[in-house]
């Protein structure tokens, strides 16, 4: 069995690989960018601390420089690379992923966390399912009685079936990575897993956790026409949560 700190390894090893793609991903369409969805609301509620998991090459650490917003900043991710690609004084970097290798001994005001939650994956949905969901609840146990859960990630909606998208994408990875044939998409990279949810699944998994959506948006997308047709898909965007502990 694979433990926590191999596990960080396999995963840096894997984003330091192609951070090229993830280091430079921008999670933004015509409408706008949740990244200032996000940043719009700490500037209207600011706190102490944030912690930025999966924080990559620190994009979302450089708007909050950018407004001048004075915070203790974490920084986690399982890529050194990308760690070291953070340029921001007084930024501690930790090297850890989610479920299990996240900071516990301190409480953050913020965590802000974006395009994560997909890459948590197990040996099935179900089992995928739990780990977001044990994600949340350490997310939960770190974060401070009046802060937020910043979190961003795309989603997938089927026709007939809305999970059908995400069955078949998580099916043509396990393929393209057992059988060394490449799939003809471009974010189909060797190697990567992943697994992505419906908005409703979402919802239901943040609601398990004893956590309270205060603010939602979502953008769609409408694009790659050809990707729509052949994963029959019926609705595909980003979806964006703020979060606080119920009371």
């Amino acid at each position: 069995m694979v433990n926590a700190i191999e596990e960080t390894n396999v995963l840096g090893t894997f984003f330091d690989n192609h951070i090229d793609f993830y280091g430079n991903s921008d999670s933004t369409n015509k409408y706008g960018s949740t990244d200032a969805f996000f940043i719009e609301f700490i500037k209207k509620n600011t706190r102490k601390s944030v912690l930025d998991i999966g924080c990559s090459t620190g994009r979302f650490i450089s708007w909050l420089n950018y407004f001048g917003l004075d915070m203790e900043i974490t920084a986690l991710d399982p890529s050194k690379k990308a760690l070291d690609g953070i340029n921001f004084q007084n930024v501690i970097k930790i090297q850890g992923h989610l479920p299990y290798r996240i900071p516990g001994n301190s409480k953050y005001s913020y965590i802000h966390i974006q395009d994560v939650l997909h890459h948590v994956t197990g040996n099935s949905v179900n089992e995928s399912k739990k780990m977001v969901v044990d994600s949340l609840i350490h997310m939960r146990n770190i974060l401070t009685d009046d802060g937020f859960i910043l979190l961003g990630d795309l989603f997938y909606e089927s026709y007939i079936f809305p999970t059908f998208t995400r069955n078949t994408i998580k099916t043509m990875l396990d393929f393209q990575n057992k059988c060394n044939i490449k799939i003809p998409f471009k974010e189909f990279i060797n190697g990567l897993d992943v697994c992505f949810y419906t908005r409703d699944e979402f919802r239901s998994m943040i609601q398990e956790c004893n956590l309270e959506i205060i603010d939602y948006r979502e953008w769609y997308w409408g694009n790659k026409k050809f990707k729509k047709q052949i994963l029959l898909i019926k609705r595909w965007g980003y979806m964006c949560f703020i979060i606080k502990k119920r009371a």
